[in-house]
């Protein structure tokens, strides 16, 4: 039943933070990180890392005072993604803003901009439309409807739930310029159809224009691990990189950048790792 269920993923949880607690009392009592490893304990480094070698990471603190060189028999790199942000007009986090700064607002907009009628886009044209506070504007930029890399049928059933909700749906528009004003932003749109334009007022622009895999400062090439054109790391069906000990889960992939396609690519590769014949007595970073 659900309440089994319910009842043994607590049970779960709480065998977990037992665990926990006693690999802090074990990290306690190690003097190193050998004999930690041995106990089965998980050590957690605050810091930037970077690869030296396809076998050793340097990490520096995040107060840049000390850095540490550690070696790994194998790596998973799930560093996520960041949102893609506009050359203009720049993101000030408040009046011009990503889906990074949407939750730090305190109060429901009287209106709101949304550039970018992908997934991330509707998610917050519905969120904000069914709490009946905001005047949404969804801009679909030169597409002429909502989700393209979903099926039509789909993309319909979006649209009119949005327009019943009070959402203006601005396909095949484009935004030319944005000035922030006192409260507000004014958002000038072109219709790239007829070629007119027109300017609306509104308190927030939210740009939803995709997100970018947080590859960029990990200097993989001296790793040798191979990224596609948009940054993300090539991986196969085990979530193993070109380079066989380093594996990635989650946005930080050129796959599917869905929470739960993350979690099962990073429990795979786990399972992969423990599973190796050479991997016995095994460091994992």
């Amino acid at each position: 039943s659900v309440k089994r269920g319910q009842q043994r993923k607590q049970e779960q949880f709480y065998k977990q933070i037992e665990r926990l607690r006693t690999c802090n009392s074990l990290n306690s009592a190690c003097e190193d990180s050998n004999q930690r490893s041995k106990a089965g304990c998980i050590d957690l480094i605050n810091g930037e890392a970077k690869f030296i070698s396809p076998h050793e990471i340097t990490i520096e603190s995040q107060e840049k005072t000390t850095k540490e060189t550690i070696s790994s028999d194998y790596f998973v790199i799930a560093t996520g993604s960041t949102p893609r942000e506009p050359k203009e007009p720049k993101v000030d986090g408040f009046h011009i803003m990503t889906s990074e700064h949407i939750l730090n607002l305190k109060h429901f907009p009287k209106s709101m901009l949304i550039v970018g009628a992908g997934v991330i886009g509707c998610e917050f044209a519905t969120i904000f439309a069914n709490f009946g506070r905001t005047k949404v504007y969804l801009l679909n930029n030169r597409k002429d409807r909502l989700l393209m890399d979903e099926d039509q049928d789909l993309s319909d059933v979006v649209s009119n739930n949005l327009r019943d909700r009070g959402v203006e749906i601005l396909n095949n528009f484009e935004l030319t310029e944005a000035k922030v004003r006192t409260g507000g932003v004014s958002c000038l749109l072109r219709d790239v159809v007829t070629g007119h334009s027109h300017t609306i007022e509104v308190e927030h622009c939210l740009y939803s224009i995709g997100r970018i895999p947080n590859t960029y400062n990990l200097e993989l090439e001296k790793a040798g691990v191979h990224v596609c054109k948009r940054g993300g790391i090539d991986v196969g069906d085990n979530a193993r990189s070109n380079v066989h000990h380093i594996f990635a889960s989650g946005d930080v992939t050129a796959d599917v950048g869905l929470v739960n396609v993350g979690e099962m690519e990073a429990r795979h590769a786990v399972e992969v790792i423990c599973l190796d014949p050479e991997g016995s007595n095994t460091n994992l970073c």
